[in-house]
């Protein structure tokens, strides 16, 4: 499912730096410019920190996090035809948990997101929650 949101970059935590244009071969085309993997991660978790652990504003960033994680940094397919497919063994996980945080690790990103990265990453390895990132109102 894709779907298409307008929001101010300024709550984001999101610059124009951090878009990537997408060049279009039909003319006259909108601009159209995209949010790659990392800065998408880590605006997610600043807009998460943004807000009180019990507010309800917090839920779909904690979502779309966390589908970020699943889907596009650890790369597991939720569209397959066989249901029944063995779950993975502890060894399995913990060597898909290092592929993922060696991913993640390789990103270049400002020093000044350091925090964020290093916050990413025990939601990546498991040791937090995304509903668990603490509340930081002055990010």
């Amino acid at each position: 499912m894709v779907s298409l949101r307008l929001l101010p970059l300024s709550i984001t935590y999101i610059s124009l730096d951090d878009l990537q244009y997408i060049p279009l071969s039909e003319r006259p085309a909108p601009t159209i410019y995209r949010l790659p993997l990392p800065q998408h991660c880590l605006s997610l978790v600043q807009c998460i920190s943004s807000y009180p652990p019990e507010s309800d504003s917090r839920m779909e960033p904690v979502f779309e996090l966390s589908a970020l994680i699943a889907y596009a940094i650890f790369e597991y397919k939720y569209y397959t035809k066989d249901w029944d497919q063995p779950e993975e063994s502890e060894e399995e996980y913990k060597e898909n948990v290092q592929i993922a945080l060696k991913k993640v690790r390789s990103w270049t990103l400002p020093e000044s997101t350091d925090y964020w990265r290093k916050l990413l990453e025990t939601l990546v390895d498991g040791n937090r929650q995304p509903s668990d990132i603490p509340y930081k109102p002055d990010n």
